[in-house]
């Protein structure tokens, strides 16, 4: 996201050991997602961003959790997914009503 370090975060997609077949449905890994985003939601709430990025400040009122729409999932890798995320801007300050 805009004004702040890089995150990642790793999560198994297997039920059980690292050898099993047995995988994860879609539902079990878009909530895994969903966790890792909240994570960086609370850990980044109300800090301080450049000026330039101010629209992607973190908090109540600002872009939340409750803004924020999983649109995509890309394999960036064999192992590895990035999630594509879209921001609800109605009712943001000073920001036309949109999805950034």
């Amino acid at each position: 996201m805009p004004g702040y370090e890089s995150f990642s975060a790793q999560k198994y997609a297997r039920r059980s050991a690292i050898h099993s077949r047995d995988l994860y449905s879609r539902g079990k890994v878009v909530k895994q997602v969903a966790e890792i985003i909240q994570k960086f939601i609370t850990d980044n709430t109300n800090r301080e961003v450049d000026a330039e990025h101010a629209q992607w400040r973190i908090g109540a009122g600002l872009v939340d959790i409750d803004r924020l729409f999983l649109t995509g999932l890309m394999r960036v890798s064999q192992s590895s997914f990035q999630p594509v995320l879209e921001v609800r801007t109605f009712g943001l300050t000073g920001i036309p009503d949109t999805f950034l």
